[in-house]
């Protein structure tokens, strides 16, 4: 019945049966879907035949199912988890409902294209003098591992919480800016700059596309976050221009990696940027509930491929995890980060 559930799903959004060659993108009409319930499936996919999702399904007790699901980044992205379980959650419990049609994901394709080059001016004016990215601070002890991820996760109390999150609704402003802020902070502390650029995940969903909310593909996007210090800034003063500037850059979320960075005076051959921040504001576990069956999400990847990570979720606390490429970063320097990250937050909701 859940097999079933989810092979509905995946026929009703073209996305979910995509295969990609280096040029081509292409749906296909049916696929099968791969389903285990002896062993976790694994994590590696032929982009140019497919699928490029796997389930398995294991009992963990009498009554608990431990669903893992794999699925390659190029069909959905954090946004779209949700929209997916609820459905799925919809035609286990109901195997003959009719859902409302889905928003093709050809629509957002069709959006980009209309709008062509309309932001280069923007961008090229946003990065005016950027050459190159800003350095993360000295890494690799002798003895630091050299591959795989490291995590440190941390979390505001309760109180800095709640006081953070009041600041931020008297001001206007939103918790991602006032996160941006502190780790452009933190970031200039580290290079010694006034000026630092880092990457911030953006939905990718424009206000001007109908229904971008409910469509379900790979729509985030990665922009750059241009932080510039000065000494005749106090702290309101400098979150109100983020804030201001944070709603610029959205207007503009619509530029693919490889034209924006064309549009700046950073060669190609080298990154933007190589820290990212994630604010993780789409719906949580607890909200993907359908009438008697619900999904409690247990774990999802946070790693990229940019040396070091942060990730932002807004709860009860606020909660800040690290992710690190170990060959490039150590945990004690990691650890200073995230110190330095808290006490930042720390004093903007004490003496802003």
């Amino acid at each position: 019945r859940l097999r079933k559930a989810w092979e509905q799903v995946v026929q009703r959004h073209g996305i979910l049966r995509s295969t990609f060659t280096t040029e081509t993108q292409s749906v296909q009409p049916e696929v099968s879907l791969p389903w285990s319930e002896s062993e976790i499936p694994d994590t590696s996919f032929d982009l140019e035949t497919g699928p490029l999702m796997k389930l398995g399904l294991i009992r963990e007790a009498e009554d608990c199912y431990t669903l893992y699901w794999n699925i390659h980044h190029l069909l959905l992205d954090g946004w779209s988890w949700p929209l997916v379980f609820s459905e799925v959650a919809a035609l286990y419990e109901t195997p003959t409902a009719v859902l409302p049609e889905p928003i093709p994901f050809r629509r957002y394709i069709d959006y980009l294209q209309s709008r062509g080059n309309s932001s280069e001016g923007y961008w090229r004016s946003a990065l005016d003098g950027v050459t190159q990215l800003t350095p993360l601070p000295a890494s690799i002890r002798p003895d630091a591992e050299p591959d795989g991820i490291g995590e440190l996760i941390g979390a505001l109390s309760e109180e800095a919480t709640e006081r953070l999150t009041a600041l931020a609704a008297n001001k206007c402003w939103t918790l991602s800016t006032l996160v941006q802020g502190a780790w452009g902070l933190v970031l200039a502390h580290h290079a010694r700059q006034t000026d630092v650029l880092f990457g911030a995940s953006f939905s990718g969903r424009p206000e001007a596309l109908a229904g971008a909310l409910e469509m379900v593909g790979p729509m985030v996007v990665n922009l750059p976050v241009r932080v510039r210090l000065s000494d005749s800034e106090n702290a309101i003063s400098f979150l109100d221009r983020l804030q201001k500037e944070h709603v610029e850059r959205v207007e503009h979320q619509d530029a693919s990696p490889l034209k924006l960075q064309s549009w700046t005076q950073v060669p190609l051959r080298y990154r933007l940027f190589d820290s990212l921040v994630v604010f993780q504001n789409y719906q949580k576990s607890g909200e993907l509930k359908r009438g008697n069956v619900g999904v409690e999400l247990l774990s999802a990847p946070d790693h990229t491929a940019f040396p070091l990570t942060l990730v932002a979720m807004p709860g009860t606390v606020l909660s800040l995890k690290l992710a690190y490429h170990r060959s490039r970063l150590d945990g004690e320097v990691v650890a200073q980060l995230q110190k330095d990250l808290n006490s930042c937050l720390h004093i903007i909701c004490e003496k802003p």
